[in-house]
């Protein structure tokens, strides 16, 4: 495992990467610096083939010896989301770094002029001798948005992209309308096992139970402060008001918020995901069989 310093630096050198004008080609001996990183040449090499390692960098390494040759640098989109120049899939419409980094600037309006049909052709002309700095951030962003599912297209010479189209995962990029919070969950869950419990637990359980709370307090005192879950469920099963649901569900909806307490605000170890999936599922059923009242 890459140390703390190395994490750092390994960092650092993708965030470079990012900032240079065109994909990097470069010849590293073991004499020479990168003064640009304060580090050593060879320093630089081993990050690169852990950055490869990882899969957040996808580059051809040639060794001649006494020269280590990179050519092709490109960051992987695991490689953008971990440099904050992508959001975490299914977080699109979140703010964050993106919006100002590469998934703002670049590939959102690739997507929508795609949209669009802005590509004259429906094709990304490739790159070539002379490409402006522009060009080569357009072209290597699209085939990273086909990479990561948002852009569907084939392959052409000096890497063109013909038959461009937005996949449905590029159309929900797009697309700001609010969602249903389990499906925001499972989307969460491809990043982060604790964020989709939080969605599916205190968005999509939360919600329910504060609707069914404040349609049935309509005649019982105005409160000044929200509540816990856990106060509702109380009240929600007979302790101050009428019984909506009995122990069963009382007990089962204990449980979900048990790993919501222990993952999400106590114990720092990672969630697994299959009681992630558990939590999702328990919730859809609880959600299911705890219905919203007739408004009529």
């Amino acid at each position: 495992m890459a140390s703390e310093l190395t994490a750092e630096n390994l960092d650092r050198v993708l965030t470079w990467l990012m900032g240079l004008d065109r994909p990097l080609q470069m010849g590293l001996t073991p004499e020479a610096r990168v003064d640009e990183l304060g580090l050593t040449e060879p320093e630089v090499d081993d990050l690169l083939r852990e950055a490869v390692s990882l899969g957040l960098l996808r580059a051809d390494r040639a060794d001649y010896g006494h020269t280590v040759r990179w050519v092709r640098l490109e960051l992987t989109p695991a490689g953008l989301r971990h440099c904050g120049q992508w959001p975490p899939q299914g977080r699109e419409h979140h703010a964050g770094p993106w919006d100002d980094g590469d998934w703002g600037r670049t590939c959102v309006p690739i997507l929508r002029r795609v949209q669009s049909s802005g590509f004259r052709g429906d094709l990304l002309p490739g790159l070539y001798v002379g490409a402006s700095p522009e060009q080569w951030r357009q072209t290597l962003a699209a085939h990273a948005l086909r990479e990561a599912g948002y852009l569907d297209g084939s392959d052409q010479d000096n890497r063109a992209i013909s038959a461009l189209r937005v996949s449905a995962l590029g159309r929900e990029a797009l697309d700001p309308r609010p969602r249903d919070p389990l499906d925001e969950a499972i989307l969460l869950l491809r990043s982060s096992a604790t964020s989709a419990v939080v969605q599916a637990v205190e968005v999509a359980l939360g919600n329910r139970l504060r609707a069914l709370d404040e349609h049935h307090s309509e005649s019982r005192a105005e409160r000044s402060a929200p509540r816990l879950l856990s106060t509702l469920n109380d009240e929600l099963t007979g302790k101050n008001g009428p019984q909506l649901y009995g122990k069963h569900w009382k007990k089962t909806i204990e449980a979900v918020l048990a790993v919501r307490n222990e993952y999400a605000h106590g114990r720092g170890d990672a969630l697994p995901d299959d009681v992630a999936v558990w939590v999702i599922s328990t919730v859809r059923l609880l959600l299911a069989e705890l219905p919203l009242p007739d408004p009529g």
